[in-house]
């Protein structure tokens, strides 16, 4: 974070960005201090949340911390681009490994990892759960049936919203172990890992600018999202009012409930509150309360 500060002055017209970001980490780190969840580097030891998984682009000295549905399938992509292949990958098993590195998170050396990271620009992508849960659910339910089979355990007429709450009433809960549905704080390590930049996905349009401005890549056009490309008729985001206001209220509190810890350290807005989908102004405003 210093480094960037001292490049991005408060002059420069990324500094705004930039605040805004640090703020975010300063706001999660607060937090997690406050509720003892602020290991440090004592997780060189102990068993505690880390990023499930690392993209390392040496080139640029990137370390990438991958968040499922969050735009980070994007990211990896443009990664991949800047080598000047323009294939559209879709899996991150599928990008080729001599373009950068994916670190298993649960097998590498932190002691000697600890040592090399510091000169690496360390960035994560977050969103807001309900979002990135609607996401995950039109993904890997209405697109790949990976939980619930049509005519099986619902009738192929269900509507996608009924499908919906079927799927928080029968999925959410017992695939606990699903990364693409799991709490983000906990798969990210957002209380131990030295992040320099935490990047909202409800703003991420503006920081890809600035990441491409900071490592001298804005030659390479950023992947579009299946809405911009014409693979999709609209984002997962406008799905959000309808879908959830037809929620039961019990239904609603499940999800809340389930990602308590997410709302609670990342700070986002639930459902009908001011500012929905996006962080919450009083998180930043109490950062020092």
């Amino acid at each position: 974070s210093s480094g960037i500060n001292a490049e991005y002055g408060p002059d420069h017209k990324y500094s705004r960005l930039i605040r805004n970001s640090q703020d975010i980490l300063r706001g999660v780190r607060v937090r997690c201090n406050r509720e003892g969840l602020d290991t440090g580097w004592n997780f060189l030891m102990n068993p505690v949340p880390k990023p499930r998984m690392l993209v390392k682009r040496r080139a640029q000295k990137v370390l990438f911390a991958s968040n499922p549905k969050t735009g980070s399938t994007s990211f990896k992509r443009f990664l991949f681009w800047l080598d000047g292949e323009t294939g559209l990958v879709e899996n991150y098993h599928d990008f080729p490994r001599g373009h950068f590195t994916i670190v298993d998170s649960l097998k590498y050396d932190y002691a000697n990892f600890r040592v090399t990271i510091g000169e690496f620009l360390k960035i994560g992508f977050i969103r807001n759960p309900l979002s990135r849960l609607v996401s995950a659910f039109r993904d890997k339910q209405l697109r790949k049936y990976e939980f619930l089979t049509p005519g099986v355990d619902y009738p192929n007429s269900t509507s996608d919203q009924e499908v919906f709450s079927l799927f928080i009433d029968k999925v959410l809960w017992s695939h606990h172990n699903n990364y693409h549905l799991t709490p983000q704080w906990n798969q990210m390590g957002v209380c131990s890992w030295p992040y320099d930049l935490i990047i909202p996905y409800e703003q991420s349009a503006k920081y890809i600018t600035l990441f491409q401005n900071m490592t001298n890549t804005s030659s390479t056009p950023y992947p579009g999202s299946r809405l911009s490309i014409g693979r999709d008729d609209h984002s997962s985001d406008f799905y959000l009012d309808p879908w959830l206001r037809r929620l039961s209220e019990d239904r609603l509190n499940s999800i809340y409930n389930y990602y308590e810890t997410d709302f609670r350290l990342l700070g986002y807005t639930k459902f009908g509150e001011t500012g929905f989908p996006r962080i919450s102004s009083k998180f930043l405003f109490d950062i020092d309360r």
